[in-house]
């Protein structure tokens, strides 16, 4: 059977979309999963089960396969894009330690970097002290080094949530570098995991232990793994491949291609109190 379609996994805030496209980009068919934005134990908290961003895609690609069989036995390949900044503690075992800070959180922690007299001088008058004070601050690594100690010890990566993702789908913690979004240690001009002595390894330090491999947008990361067929009705063995951030795609897909182009991006963010 000719396998001449594509899905696209479109994990969002308020939804996960499942989408199948054919190599000309024309959606075929689509299924859109909605769920609650998130929980917020505390006033400024905006937190989310893990659990609910895989069970949503699960469900979104059975629904795909029941209503059209034919058309989803002709996916050649799955990509998987998602929200930015909403990060995800994972232990050895593949289990998650906690729900996922979003990016619509607000709480801060105090942050451990602390320049010398030095460098604090140049922060000060090139006036970028009061900035790296704030990014610091709403890492939200950080705050699990401050207040959940246990948890940070015991995470085996920590990942975005297009890395949890990509995870369930071909048992490794990997992801795009287009992906990589967000108050985490990324060398985004090297397109690489920061130096241990660079300015964002000392704003979020994320240990070289809890990071995982990156790729290139485009590449075959993996292929969906026996269990992930099973729950999905996926093929075992199809391609994974790597994608970008939901913004990062939007952008691109509205025709920001260079410098003389701009994108207008409104995110409406309410957090009960």
């Amino acid at each position: 059977m000719k396998r001449d379609k594509l899905l696209a996994v479109d994990c969002g805030t308020q939804s996960l979309r499942t989408m199948i496209f054919d190599t000309e980009g024309n959606i075929l068919d689509k299924e859109k999963i909605e769920y609650q934005p998130y929980q917020s134990p505390q006033p400024g908290w905006a937190e989310q089960d893990p659990g609910l961003f895989w069970t949503s895609l699960i469900d979104g690609c059975q629904a795909l396969k029941k209503r059209n069989p034919d058309l989803f036995s002709r996916i050649g390949g799955v990509g998987v894009t998602t929200q930015r900044d909403t990060m995800i503690n994972l232990a050895e075992d593949g289990s998650v330690l906690r729900p996922a800070i979003t990016w619509l959180d607000t709480r801060t922690a105090g942050g451990s970097y602390e320049p010398g007299l030095l460098m604090k001088g140049i922060y000060k008058i090139i006036g970028m002290e009061k900035v790296i004070k704030k990014t610091m601050r709403d890492g939200k690594c950080n705050w699990i080094r401050e207040n959940q100690q246990d948890i940070w010890d015991n995470t085996w990566k920590y990942v975005q949530v297009s890395g949890f993702l990509n995870y369930l789908l071909c048992g490794e913690p990997v992801d795009s570098v287009a992906s990589m979004v967000g108050h985490i240690p990324m060398d985004n001009r090297k397109r690489c995991w920061s130096s241990r002595k660079s300015l964002t390894s000392k704003l979020f330090p994320v240990e070289k232990e809890k990071q995982y491999r990156l790729t290139e947008p485009g590449e075959i990361i993996g292929a969906v793994t026996s269990q992930a067929s099973l729950a999905t009705g996926l093929p075992v063995g199809l391609p994974v491949v790597a994608c970008g951030s939901d913004k990062s795609c939007e952008t691109l897909g509205m025709g920001c291609l260079d410098p003389s182009m701009a994108s207008l991006s409104l995110e409406l963010q309410l957090l009960w109190r």
